[in-house]
């Protein structure tokens, strides 16, 4: 019996996770476990979901359970017990990384394709010390020390046992711990004229970005449709302001499902963001030609922090258009 237990904080981690299960675990020797911060929409199949409850008290009983759960199926399964991780930012995977009892259990620690994140492995554990903060008096509550790593994804590190991507060529990381994940590609009938704008939580000024989105559709899509599928993180107030008097063409996307587990429910002919979000390359990874990406960006930020993942982004597919900054 191998014992696979997936550690999820987004719904693109959710997405990912039950594709693995399919294409890399489906066999009857593998019982897959999610676990996960956010709701899925998935009836379980060949795995079992387990969400951690929301609020401060949701939270600690879920991470008391979960931090039960592990060390029991390592007491049992010993070395059969491999876990999959996104980054070792959340209390979870930093516990699950760093704790002696797992790694001496025989425990594996693996990563999966976290978009972005993984293809130019930031450093963003760092970047935000209040977060960094809430997460130690967290981890207090499983007696664990949250521990500041170099780097959010430590592909280098001997405790990292494999590294699941579709991008093997462009994920950092040893060769030899590369394990490729070719997602088929897919194809649906598009609805010409619809156009998906996706949502931010990154730091960029959202009302000229929207705004700069909005007159693109109408003036260089000939759009029919506007689709806004919010950041899973997002306040959606800017872009429902702008659209207020566009209510004939424009309809929110609701609910906590990834864009790319929407892609093909909602036929859109063009997806457009107001940053260089992981969802663009991983539509493009998905659904190849079928649909066009493009990303609205800065031309001072496209030729510089971002210039490898841009490149990486063009090879895809996805259109990058690039504008002044005011």
């Amino acid at each position: 019996m191998r014992i696979n237990i997936f550690i999820c904080h987004t719904p693109f981690h959710n997405f990912i996770s039950r594709n693995l299960c399919q294409l890399k675990f489906s066999e009857a020797h593998f019982r897959n476990y999610i676990i996960s911060s956010v709701e899925d929409r998935a009836t379980p199949g060949n795995f079992s979901l387990v969400v951690i409850k929301p609020g401060l008290t949701g939270k600690i009983i879920g991470l008391r359970s979960a931090k039960s759960f592990f060390n029991s199926q390592v007491k049992i399964f010993k070395h059969e017990v491999e876990f999959f991780l996104p980054h070792i930012d959340g209390v979870l995977g930093n516990y699950i990384f760093h704790n002696s009892y797992l790694r001496n259990g025989g425990a594996k620690v693996n990563f999966y394709y976290d978009g972005i994140l993984m293809l130019d492995a930031h450093r963003e554990i760092r970047t935000f010390p209040r977060l960094t903060v809430i997460k130690r008096l967290l981890s207090l509550s499983i007696f664990h020390y949250f521990v500041l790593h170099k780097d959010v994804l430590p592909v280098n590190a001997p405790r990292t046992n494999s590294i699941y991507t579709p991008l093997p060529e462009h994920t950092p990381g040893p060769t030899e711990k590369m394990i490729a994940v070719r997602f088929s590609s897919m194809a649906y009938t598009i609805n010409h004229g619809h156009v998906v704008i996706l949502g931010s939580d990154v730091g960029i000024d959202l009302d000229l970005s929207y705004q700069r989105i909005i007159s693109y559709c109408h003036n260089a899509l000939g759009v029919e449709k506007i689709l806004f599928k919010p950041h899973h993180a997002d306040k959606i107030h800017i872009f429902q302001k702008l659209m207020k008097n566009q209510n004939d063409i424009f309809d929110l996307v609701e609910g906590k499902a990834c864009l790319e587990e929407l892609i093909s429910e909602l036929r859109p002919e063009v997806v457009i963001a107001p940053y260089l979000s992981s969802a663009l390359i991983n539509i493009k990874v998905i659904f190849g030609s079928t649909i066009r990406a493009i990303c609205m960006i800065e031309k001072e930020l496209s030729e510089t922090s971002l210039n490898e993942i841009t490149q990486l982004a063009k090879s895809l597919g996805v259109e990058i258009v690039t504008f002044a900054k005011n």
